[in-house]
């Protein structure tokens, strides 16, 4: 796993062994919920902040700041109503999709 990988899974850690595999499917659930949300209304500010607003906070809750920190920019651009939300939007949305895969490989890894 290179540092990337583990720069996204490495949250896992902060939970005790026999919850992280719990953790992380919970995780896999919800971003890939809220990834298709996303892509649904990557032109409707309104909509698409909502859930930039719900992944940030869950992002915070599980110590994922690196995407946390993003999530926080793309959500005050948007509220701000900045030409330059669409394209921190699309690269939350690619952060995020790394995530996902990284954490679905971790589950393989550790199952």
């Amino acid at each position: 796993m290179n540092s990337d990988s583990s720069l996204h899974t490495q949250w896992l850690t902060h939970f005790p062994a026999d919850m992280q595999h719990h953790m992380a499917k919970v995780y896999l659930e919800t971003m890939t919920e809220d990834l298709e949300v996303l892509k649904a209304h990557l032109h409707e500010p309104k909509h698409s902040l909502q859930t930039v607003h719900k992944i940030k906070g869950g992002l915070a809750q599980i110590g994922l700041e690196h995407i946390h920190q993003s999530a926080l920019l793309t959500e005050q651009l948007g509220r701000s109503d900045s030409p330059l939300y669409q394209t921190a939007l699309e690269k939350l949305i690619t952060d995020l999709e790394l995530s996902v895969n990284d954490v679905h490989h971790w589950v393989t890894q550790h199952t």
